[in-house]
């Protein structure tokens, strides 16, 4: 995880390194270069943030059945939320994609907010995502 960090880092970084001038000038506070100082650290801000939804993206959705004794019982490998999952709507997105963007949001603005299409029988049809604002 450090690497891809890492890796985030330096694509966003304009500049090949970071010193203390560069991130706080010559003064050695947040005084005239501010917004150099503002856009570095947005970029390590990006990085970690994108670094984790990518991440979280990546899991593997599993549904397992229970018993009622509270014990698993096998990996359910028909659901209707899987096929939810596998084409979650209209508009082309994979579930992978809502992960990401509610990862973000989640870490962004401390919510995310998913807009579940049901059909006429209450079912669900499809997961859209919806913006935060702060």
């Amino acid at each position: 995880m450090k690497n891809l960090i890492k890796k985030n880092i330096r694509a966003r970084r304009k500049s090949g390194r970071d010193t203390a001038e560069e991130l706080f000038g010559s003064s050695g506070y947040l005084g005239l270069n501010y917004q150099r100082s503002y856009d570095n650290y947005k970029s390590y801000a990006y990085a970690c943030i994108n670094t984790r939804a990518e991440n979280v993206s990546k899991a593997k959705i599993i549904l397992y059945k229970i018993s009622d004794e509270g014990k698993i019982n096998k990996e359910l490998k028909k659901h209707p939320f899987l096929e939810i999952a596998r084409n979650p709507n209209r508009r082309g997105h994979a579930f992978k994609e809502l992960l990401h963007k509610i990862s973000s949001s989640l870490d962004l603005y401390g919510n995310a907010y998913l807009y579940i299409h049901r059909f006429s029988n209450g079912k669900p049809a499809g997961f859209y995502h919806l913006p935060s604002k702060s």
